[in-house]
């Protein structure tokens, strides 16, 4: 859990304070390969607190055309506002007490720094759609190219 005590920042609004963290979280779904370093600074403001900062990992994803392990390095940068109690927008994060989870914030950052369609090299070949083989490392011996009568987009072979 990344946690922060804001307790001096709300007693003493507008004066910064530094934060950082070096870890693995634990979360669902995000298999971390290298640890997170999270570095921000943070101040009160009236009725919450501001964060602002960086961090990096690398998480394990896969490749969408050849199933490849690929290890993604994710750098994110931040502003934040961390309201205390109910945030009736939905627009902020919110925190309770005198210390803020940033587990939350962090994990949206991390879903949204990776990308739908991960890759392991720009020119990854892919599997072969008929026996699934890796074709990063040469042609399949599936005859590709031969017709299958079943498939019924075959005759679209022949169209030029």
């Amino acid at each position: 859990m990344i946690s922060v005590d804001v307790a001096q920042a709300i007693r003493k609004p507008g004066v910064p304070y530094e934060f950082s963290y070096d870890g693995t979280p634990g979360f669902e779904g995000i298999s971390f390969l290298e640890p997170l370093v999270l570095r921000a600074a943070y101040s009160g403001i009236e009725g919450g607190v501001r964060f602002r900062g960086t961090f990096h990992a690398a998480v394990a994803a896969t490749c969408t055309r050849c199933l490849a392990d690929v290890k993604y390095p994710v750098h994110c940068a931040f502003e934040e506002l961390f309201v205390r109690g109910q945030d009736e927008d939905g627009d902020s994060y919110t925190f309770c007490g005198e210390t803020v989870n940033l587990d939350k914030m962090v994990y949206d950052m991390t879903v949204l720094a990776i990308p739908q369609q991960v890759l392991c090299k720009p020119d990854c070949a892919g599997l072969c759609g008929k026996c699934g083989a890796d074709l990063n490392g040469g042609s399949c011996v599936c005859e590709e190219n031969t017709a299958d009568e079943n498939n019924p987009f075959a005759v679209l072979k022949d169209l030029k």
